[in-house]
């Protein structure tokens, strides 16, 4: 004969949490929308020496940006260890937002000074992937001055 033991399992608390705000959220899912766009946009055909570069210039940053929101979204505990990590990808994602802040306003000046380059914002689609990194871009840099502001 078997014998059976009961084991209850009683809930466990845990001090495991995300500690990421709705805001740092929409922030980098437009920045992620924006680079995707940019990725689908401007991509360059791979026939031409260069073509390959300009492509992984335009998808690494989509790739590092995927990484530390992955990493960032991950639940974790509040350990000294924990907030230093987490303040590390923060600042991870806004070297990021700043590279594609000032990548947008690059375009946007060579779209405006320079249209005959046949580079930067002239079309409703180069405006969209503009709007989205940029905005994204903007609400993260929002997120931490607010961050900033509740500390």
């Amino acid at each position: 004969m078997i014998a059976q033991t009961n084991t209850s399992i009683a809930p466990t608390t845990s001090a495991a949490r995300t500690a990421v705000s709705r805001l740092e959220v929409a922030a980098i899912l437009l920045l992620m929308a924006g680079d995707g766009y940019i990725n689908g946009n401007f991509i360059q055909p791979i026939t031409v020496g260069w073509g390959v570069f300009i492509d992984l210039m335009h998808f690494l940053p989509l790739v590092a940006l995927l990484w530390l929101a992955i990493e960032l979204l991950r639940p974790s505990d509040d350990s000294a260890a924990a907030t230093a990590r987490r303040r590390g990808l923060r600042v991870g994602v806004t070297i990021l937002a700043v590279i594609g802040a000032i990548v947008c306003l690059v375009m946007i000046g060579l779209g405006v000074f320079a249209p005959s380059l046949g580079v930067g914002v002239q079309e409703f689609s180069d405006w969209l992937a503009v709007i989205l990194c940029g905005g994204g871009a903007v609400l993260w840099f929002t997120t931490l001055f607010l961050n900033r502001r509740a500390a």
